[in-house]
């Protein structure tokens, strides 16, 4: 009976190996990584992708994050970017956090049939106090002098007086010279520099040091101009918040950026109407040119029928003129039309409210906003201030548009959608179109299939 027993025993051990080693559990396909650069208010998340090529194709992938350490409630999602096809490597922006709050974390990826697997749930705790500066580019020029300008903001503290200034130098590595700044409203401060010469680069960051902590605005640039006899451009002040109060009556809030953008600046990507993906994917390579390195950006197009036409346009299904063309949405004539939530690329990127403003909305903002055409970091568009406090401002980018994979009249024109679709002829949507002589009085038609940049927009605050 003891050997009958002793060799079931056997039997039963071999049988469970032999399961492990053909179905024990598989490795996730997705993995949640640390998270970096957190504030009070904001952070980064990693997550990687381990994918078969390396290549995302149609998964969706991003972090989810909440105060609940389950995740089984407030869950909110973050799209994935910057994805690395040689190590599956990508990052997640989370905003509008809680100053000293434990957030849980983690990396899904959703595959085309709809179903999600999940990363790692890991935490951060953001800080109580955030000391954040900017850096915004110079002004007022004269023959032998500038100002500085820059953009102070201390989250969580209590009592005790910032100390602000400006390093500068001839050399974005050799900031020897020091300029105390004053305020001169809402933590914009400044500083005027002197005994400069012109054809000269000089090159600053600005400074807020709080209770011995130092915060460090980005390094710029600037050249005293030839003719430079009198001020000869608008400042653009830095925003630190996504959602800019440009004093409108209906309380809507102007993001700070473009979809897509970095910066206060950059063009961002180009959409199709009802597209809430750009048909391509932007790769980034760093090139070194004698003493310095350029940052160069490569358009790769998603393979197949690419580009922006009418056979990559959302909801599309035959025909290519306004007597032909047939669409499975967005296809009633003579109607007040606009984008719902899930063709809306400005939600579907940012989630929290944010959407593409409206015919109505780009009207109210050309009525009571003051508009000055300038170049701002090399990039031609119009720097749109709020009358009574010119600190709260935006850039608008004449970023052109896309028809199939050209680029057209990139730093002459801008050419923003909005919401609406047009009410005459299901073929267009309404888009908004500047040029340094002219701002639209009147909406311009689009093409649905067109790459046009958005501007995203915030209802008011309750």
């Amino acid at each position: 009976m003891k050997r009958i027993t002793i060799f079931a025993l056997i039997a039963c051990l071999c049988l469970s190996c032999n399961k492990s080693d053909q179905g024990g559990p598989q490795e996730s396909p997705v993995d949640t990584g640390a998270a970096s650069r957190v504030t009070s208010t904001s952070a980064s998340v990693g997550g990687l992708l381990k994918i078969p090529a390396g290549e995302p194709g149609s998964f969706v992938f991003g972090i989810q994050y909440s105060i609940d350490s389950g995740m089984e409630s407030d869950v909110l999602t973050a799209k994935g970017k910057n994805y690395n096809v040689k190590d599956g490597t990508f990052s997640a922006d989370l905003y509008s956090l809680s100053a000293n709050q434990e957030y849980w974390y983690r990396a899904y990826l959703s595959y085309p049939n709809g179903s999600t697997v999940y990363g790692r749930i890991l935490s951060f705790r953001t800080s109580d106090v955030e000391v954040s500066v900017a850096t915004a580019p110079a002004s007022d020029f004269y023959t032998a002098s500038a100002q500085l300008n820059g953009l102070a903001r201390i989250k969580g503290a209590v009592g005790g007086d910032p100390v602000l200034y400006f390093q500068w130098g001839l050399a974005a590595d050799a900031l020897s010279n020091v300029a105390l700044a004053s305020i001169v409203s809402d933590g914009v401060f400044s500083a005027n520099v002197s005994s400069l010469s012109s054809d000269v680069t000089y090159w600053y960051r600005a400074v807020c040091d709080f209770g011995g902590s130092k915060a460090y605005g980005n390094i710029l640039n600037f050249i005293i101009p030839d003719d430079a006899t009198e001020e000869s451009a608008v400042t653009l002040y830095p925003m630190m918040e996504e959602a800019v109060d440009l004093g409108l009556p209906s309380g809507t809030r102007w993001c700070s950026h473009n979809l897509g953008a970095e910066r206060m600046t950059d063009y961002g990507d180009f959409y199709a109407w009802a597209g809430v993906t750009p048909h391509y994917r932007r790769d980034t390579t760093t090139v070194v040119i004698g003493d310095s390195t350029v940052n160069v950006i490569n358009y790769v197009w998603k393979p197949g029928k690419y580009g922006y036409s009418w056979e990559t346009c959302p909801y599309w299904l035959r025909g290519d003129n306004v007597m032909t063309a047939e669409f499975s949405k967005y296809n009633v004539d003579f109607q007040y039309v606009v984008l719902d939530s899930g063709d809306d690329a400005a939600t579907q990127n940012m989630g929290g409210g944010w959407r593409t403003p409206t015919m109505d909305e780009w009207g109210e903002l050309t009525l009571n906003c003051d508009w000055y055409w300038a170049s701002v970091d090399g990039v031609k568009g119009y720097i749109v201030k709020k009358r009574d406090d010119y600190t709260s401002n935006i850039f608008l980018a004449a970023g052109g548009s896309r028809s199939g994979v050209d680029l057209r009249s990139v730093g002459t024109d801008g050419r923003y959608w909005t919401a609406d679709l047009s009410h005459e002829n299901l073929v267009y949507a309404y888009g908004f179109n500047f040029t340094a002589k002219r701002i639209s009085e009147e909406m311009y038609y689009a093409y649905r299939y067109e790459g046009l940049a958005v501007r995203p927009v915030l209802p008011a605050a309750d």
